[in-house]
């Protein structure tokens, strides 16, 4: 998979961040199954949570430690916010906009 980046983020050592690609061939566009994953990016191995991004104002606070981001954890809203270092964060969408 491709990640795009944003270039004036490139320098900040503390955003690590990235727009994933949907490799696709011919007609056929298949979702990548992020379950299980951990994001091994910039020569860190760190826990993924996820959001399935839908239509309404809910914001969803990941609380939990490292030991929950490492079961599949993926919830349902529009913004997906933690305080907890050392976890990456996701959100799919499908025709909106994402804002970092």
């Amino acid at each position: 998979m491709n990640f795009l980046e944003v270039e004036a983020w490139k320098d900040q050592k503390k955003i690590l961040h990235g727009f994933g690609t949907r490799n696709h061939s011919g007609d056929k566009i298949t979702r990548i199954d992020w379950r299980g994953e951990k994001v091994v990016r910039w020569k860190k191995q760190l826990p993924l949570v996820s959001l399935h991004q839908v239509h309404k104002d809910g914001i969803v606070v990941f609380q939990g430690g490292e030991e929950e981001a490492r079961e599949h954890w993926e919830r349902e809203g529009d913004a997906l916010i933690t305080a907890y270092p050392g976890i990456a964060i996701s959100v799919f969408t499908a025709d909106c906009l994402p804002i970092l």
